[in-house]
């Protein structure tokens, strides 16, 4: 499937899966925020959004591979409340990892 639909308390949203230039950005910042959840659960943090580098990863997300895969909103990209920016992140990223099916997840840890 080459589309993610993904409700929100505000409607409806249909996002491309990031391919080419875009998708290496996407899942570069991915595995960056990944790299950082991981290192703040085997410190016992329950906010991943207590981390610099997890909102910064979030807000280049936001600025560069969003507009980008939007196909469908209830909003203009400006517009797009925060909550909804945050479920479409979630979302992506869980969309992204479940795609990624046989390479070991494990393996971009960072001890």
């Amino acid at each position: 499937m080459l589309q993610i639909k993904v409700e929100t308390k505000n409607g409806e949203y249909i996002l491309w899966k990031p391919k080419g230039k875009v998708g290496i950005k996407h899942m570069s910042l991915l595995l960056k925020f990944y790299r950082e959840v991981i290192k703040l659960q085997n410190l016992g943090s329950e906010n991943v959004f207590e981390s610099d580098i997890a909102i910064e990863v979030f807000e280049e997300w936001c600025e560069k591979v969003l507009p980008e895969i939007i196909v469908k909103s209830p909003f203009k990209y400006e517009d797009i409340p925060y909550s909804d920016l945050m479920t479409l992140f979630t979302k992506i990223f869980e969309s992204a990892i479940e795609d990624m099916g046989d390479v070991d997840i494990e393996s971009f840890r960072q001890e």
